[in-house]
């Protein structure tokens, strides 16, 4: 049940999935605590994540963490049933833009450019599962995959679980996406004003 300090949403994402007419409330300690856990991680040294065992953690806190803000700021999309939010927007001093999307199944992160009129991919990242279970059983039920297109790289955590390089290129690629995402956002000091109704 929402206040009016939370923002509500239909749908439900993971173990917690709901009908679609029932409400799901984000409020504004929720984003706050999500905007933390996103700036933390940028703050995480790489090095030190050699194996799937050790990345899981991390993916399945900015998972729901990046849940979290689209859907508290994001636009509603509603799709097969499903709805989906959805943030889109220009990063401030580039020709760069950032789009998330989320419904209950997963996190899609964007980072595109506009060159010569044309739309550009730089990177894709791919979290989706059940990010409702605990993280602790985060390894064997997630599919979590990231595209770097400006070196041409792809790393498959799940498929190459004790490569460090390919668990270090998703993170690091994550990580690209949080920094995007965390330029565009309003700051936890906006929240309220933004999660009233």
């Amino acid at each position: 049940m929402s206040n009016k300090n939370s923002f509500s949403f239909e749908g439900g994402f993971g173990s917690q999935r709901l009908s679609s007419l029932e409400a799901w409330s984000i409020t504004p300690d929720e984003y706050m605590q999500s905007h933390k856990g996103l700036q933390e991680f940028l703050a995480v040294n790489l090095a030190t994540i050699q194996t799937l065992e050790g990345l899981a953690p991390y993916a399945y806190r900015v998972g729901r963490d990046l849940q979290t803000i689209i859907v508290a700021i994001g636009e509603a999309r509603v799709q097969e049933d499903t709805t989906r939010y959805r943030i889109r927007e220009p990063i401030e001093g580039s020709n760069n833009k950032i789009a998330a999307v989320t419904s209950h199944s997963g996190v899609i992160l964007m980072g595109y450019r506009i060159q010569d009129s044309q739309q550009l991919v730089n990177f894709e990242v791919a979290i989706t599962g059940d990010l409702g279970v605990s993280e602790e059983t985060f390894v064997g039920g997630f599919h979590i995959k990231a595209n770097d297109y400006r070196i041409g790289e792809m790393h498959l955590p799940n498929a190459y679980p004790s490569n460090a390089s390919v668990q270090q290129g998703f993170a690091r690629v994550l990580r690209s996406g949080v920094r995007d995402i965390l330029s565009v956002i309003p700051p936890p000091t906006q929240i309220p004003d933004t999660l009233n109704s």
